[in-house]
């Protein structure tokens, strides 16, 4: 019987990373993967950002909008999406709309120790990326749209150090630089890569000029280091969920 498969290169269709299932589909459950689908639907292919509503969603796969704001949260506290709330102004009051941005899943937390030999080494040339150019879409499990580099030598490089490497941003002339080194530590996050650690660093200052963007005002500007790290600390003890988001809030409210 001849069958007639679906064209890879037609237009009409998203991807969705072969990890994320591997990793998150379980923790997620249902209404957080279909949540993510939405997103990675919508999000444009160059930059990765959309802005559905949250009642666009919920009506679309016919859920409450109080568990899409459930399942928003959860892909936050993953480190799977970056959420930018605005707020705009209308004619008969204020409506608030989210700018939603897919990070690379280099970047995700939880990402379980099974699927992380999934990942592609080094000398293998992949698909376009989400959030940064020099990281790849993840290829079939078939791996046949993997190509060999032909053109990259193997290195001899230094094996990657991850308490070394974190020391080393707590001397950062960049201020911004050492509070994420700090960050990193006190939330326990072990880096596979220097790649890794550069790319968590690029992700995680974007939304702190996002922040000050939206607010006018850096979160921590004029907010001596020590309460910055008291900040941490107390967030940590206190809060198991704790993100780098809250530290942000906080400073910035202490700063006003």
């Amino acid at each position: 019987m001849d069958l007639e498969i679906r064209e890879a290169r037609q237009k009409g269709w998203f991807f969705i990373d072969n990890i994320f299932v591997d990793s998150f589909a379980k923790k997620l459950k249902t209404s957080g993967i279909v949540v993510y689908m939405s997103l990675c639907r919508h999000a444009d292919n160059k930059t990765q950002e959309c802005f559905p509503t949250m009642e666009g969603i919920a009506k679309q796969h016919g859920i409450s909008k109080s568990t899409v704001i459930r399942a928003i949260k959860r892909l936050e506290e993953f480190n799977l999406i970056h959420v930018e709330r605005e707020v705009t102004e209308r004619e008969n009051g204020v409506q608030k709309k989210n700018r939603y941005t897919l990070l690379d899943k280099n970047v995700w937390q939880g990402v379980t120790d099974e699927t992380l030999d999934k990942i592609p080494k080094q000398g293998v040339k992949r698909d376009k990326s989400r959030v940064s150019p020099e990281y790849y879409k993840e290829t079939h499990i078939n791996k046949t749209h993997i190509v060999a580099d032909a053109t990259v030598q193997p290195l001899d490089v230094k094996e990657f150090n991850n308490k070394e490497s974190l020391d080393k941003l707590l001397t950062s002339e960049e201020r911004d630089v050492k509070i994420l080194g700090h960050y990193f530590k006190r939330k326990g996050i072990v880096f596979s890569s220097q790649k890794e650690l550069s790319q968590a660093i690029a992700v995680n200052r974007s939304m702190i000029k996002a922040f000050t963007k939206k607010n006018g005002m850096h979160p921590f500007d004029g907010i001596p280091s020590e309460k910055i790290l008291k900040a941490m600390d107390y967030a940590k003890e206190k809060f198991p969920d704790w993100s780098l988001k809250v530290i942000m809030e906080r400073c910035f409210e202490i700063g006003k």
